[in-house]
């Protein structure tokens, strides 16, 4: 027998984080592939990388070295904080009600914005995948 493997979508209810979202709800894709999976591993991977470099960064004495170095590096974290908000706004855009489905400049935005809702969301979500792929649930 084949199985087809759906991508399961949980609902994830704004109002946890405040009661003036009553109604409101992310969807979260909570079985993303391991490609997917490997990808997120990657991006913190590349994250830890940046900062540990503004770590040794600031030991350098010459300032023009430093200001040079911490160019570079805040070109590496831009371009691994766009990847890492394209990689949310695909496992926050599974439905089929495209009304739902987020962009990476939206949730750039919303970071931008309100940036304790964003980590409140991106938490959640992330609390959502692990507890799914640990099994969390009942038989």
């Amino acid at each position: 027998m084949k199985l087809n493997i759906p991508k399961i979508i949980k609902p994830l209810r704004l109002e946890v984080y405040d009661e003036s979202f009553a109604g409101i709800e992310v969807q979260v894709w909570v079985n993303p592939t391991r490609d997917m999976t490997n990808d997120s591993m990657e991006i913190q991977i590349e994250l830890a990388s940046c900062l540990n470099g503004i770590e040794e960064v600031a030991k350098l004495e010459d300032e023009a070295v430093k200001k040079e170095k911490l160019n570079e590096l805040q070109a590496r974290l831009d371009a691994v904080m766009d990847r890492q908000r394209k990689w949310w706004a695909r496992i926050l855009s599974q439905k089929t009600d495209e009304t739902t489905h987020w962009t990476a400049d939206e949730i750039k935005t919303l970071d931008e914005e309100d940036t304790a809702l964003w980590n409140f969301i991106s938490f959640a979500a992330a609390e959502m995948i692990k507890a799914h792929r640990e099994g969390s649930k009942k038989f």
